[in-house]
């Protein structure tokens, strides 16, 4: 009985491993074809191309100050989490900024 017992465990145990071979295997061919599709798409070549002769945009001489006020912002996927609470700001003429933040 001892050696019927230890049979059916190691027939067990042997089952499973196939079955977890199984799905290696299947996890192997999505990536295959992920890897497929990604190689189609790195080697198709973009309908946009460089002008042969650029040019330099001409700065404006004159500008426009930019203000904001208690401008409050949150992501869709972080609805009760605010970007930015209250947030007032003001650019002028000439001036270069950014926002940034983690």
């Amino acid at each position: 009985a001892g050696h019927l017992g230890q049979t059916v465990v190691y027939v067990i145990i042997l089952a499973s491993a196939f079955a977890v071979l199984g799905e290696v295997y299947g996890d192997l061919l999505r990536a295959a074809g992920a890897t497929e599709r990604l190689m189609e798409l790195l080697g198709t070549q973009s309908p946009i191309t460089s002008p042969s002769n650029p040019t330099v945009a001409p700065m404006p001489s004159a500008g426009s100050a930019i203000k904001f006020e208690a401008v409050n912002f949150h992501y869709p996927s972080r609805p009760l989490q605010a970007a930015l609470s209250n947030f007032s700001l003001r650019v002028l003429p000439g001036q270069t900024v950014a926002i940034v933040g983690p």
